[in-house]
């Protein structure tokens, strides 16, 4: 907005748009206050404060020209993070909330004194079209974003098991090892023990001490 305004010269309602855009600091603000720390948020919360973000992009949007504002673009912005981080309820309620008011900002705005509004990206069909253009892009992009997510999703879930199932096949390996050990430090002296008895029972001098041997 500054930019906009002291480099272009560029005629909008500051003031009210500087109050909304102080609104959302006095919001960041009072969330940081009652939650202080790093924390992880409900699916609930960060719904509510990722729809919080779309009508205060709305609102800007709304003072400034609607949807002849290019601009109007970061209403995706939102939606997208929900798609690769939120369920799909979540994700279906805010993408409907930005295509919503996507639609709403081509007939209800404030015009802009710099833009000719019988024609241009003031005309209404332009104003319809960009709407139309927003709503499509709040679609695919958190579709694609929505897809991205689960298949990064079932890549880990994948990886988790495998690595559980290699972990076991080592710890398998590893009691086949200790058992293989034991077999042979046992399998020695018994042996052993199996050839000086044989050799007793041959040779024993009496039966009491070839019953013995045996």
């Amino acid at each position: 907005l500054l930019v906009v305004g002291l480099g272009f010269d560029f005629r909008a309602p500051y003031a009210l748009c500087f109050a909304v855009i102080g609104a959302g600091a006095w919001i960041n603000l009072l969330t940081g206050v009652a939650s202080p720390g790093q924390r992880v948020f409900g699916d609930r919360e960060a719904t509510f404060q990722l729809a919080l973000d779309l009508l205060q992009i709305a609102a800007l949007i709304y003072l400034t020209g609607g949807t002849a504002n290019p601009f109007i673009l970061l209403l995706i912005a939102p939606v997208a993070l929900a798609a690769a981080t939120l369920p799909n309820w979540p994700v279906v309620l805010l993408g409907g909330l930005g295509c919503a008011l996507s639609i709403l900002l081509a007939f209800f705005l404030v015009p802009l004194p710099n833009v000719d509004p019988l024609g241009g990206v003031g005309a209404e069909s332009f104003r319809i079209a960009a709407a139309l253009a927003n709503v499509a892009g709040i679609t695919l992009i958190a579709g694609y974003v929505r897809q991205a997510a689960e298949e990064s999703a079932r890549m880990a879930l994948a990886l988790d098991m495998t690595q559980a199932v290699l972990a076991r096949e080592q710890r398998l390996s590893a009691l086949g090892a200790l058992a293989a050990a034991a077999a042979h430090e046992l399998g020695t002296p018994l042996a052993t023990i199996s050839i000086v008895s044989k050799e007793m029972a041959r040779e024993a001098p009496t039966p009491q001490v070839k019953e013995d041997a045996e």
